[in-house]
């Protein structure tokens, strides 16, 4: 049963979400946040798919004069394939380019034991970065998929989200 939280901070702890801004920014984003929890036919099978997005507006750094803003978005999607192997993607995307956009995935089982490695794609004047690791089969009821994500625009504040999300 999904449970409506009242506030963003409460919500990002429940959900194991959770966000960061550079070191060398003042201002900070407060995402929006969509818990993403269906069902998919994939060739024909059934599919349980489990994530979390994040969305924020872009911010202008103060040297800035206004200019157009854009939304960014972290996801992380874990899916369980009732026959085939369990894997995670996290997806990181832009509406304006990004001077380098980032995604990087691991999968953990809920003893903390890091299953099918680290994938990560790293792209430059782009609106999009992706990667996706197999971490296998029934790798337990507490495993899970962390997604970390880069945004770098000229003239706009950094943001690198950390996701978190269940199998």
């Amino acid at each position: 049963m999904k449970k409506i939280i009242g506030t963003v901070v409460f919500a990002l702890a429940i959900t194991g979400v959770s966000t960061s801004v550079s070191a060398s920014s003042s201002d900070e984003y407060t995402p929006s946040v969509k818990n993403i929890d269906k069902v998919e036919y994939i060739d024909g099978e059934q599919v349980e798919v489990n994530g979390v997005e994040l969305t924020v507006e872009e911010i202008p750094s103060a040297s800035m004069g206004v200019y157009a803003t854009g939304k960014r978005n972290a996801k992380v999607i874990a899916k369980k394939p009732l026959f085939a192997k369990w894997y995670a993607t996290a997806t990181s995307d832009a509406t304006y380019k990004q001077k380098e956009i980032s995604a990087k995935v691991r999968a953990y089982k809920g003893n903390g034991v890091q299953l099918g490695g680290t994938k990560s794609q790293t792209v430059k004047n782009s609106t999009y970065a992706a990667a996706t690791v197999y971490p296998g089969s029934a790798i337990g009821p507490t495993a899970f998929a962390i997604g970390n994500h880069g945004f770098i625009r000229s003239g706009y504040v950094d943001w690198f989200p950390q996701t978190k999300k269940s199998f």
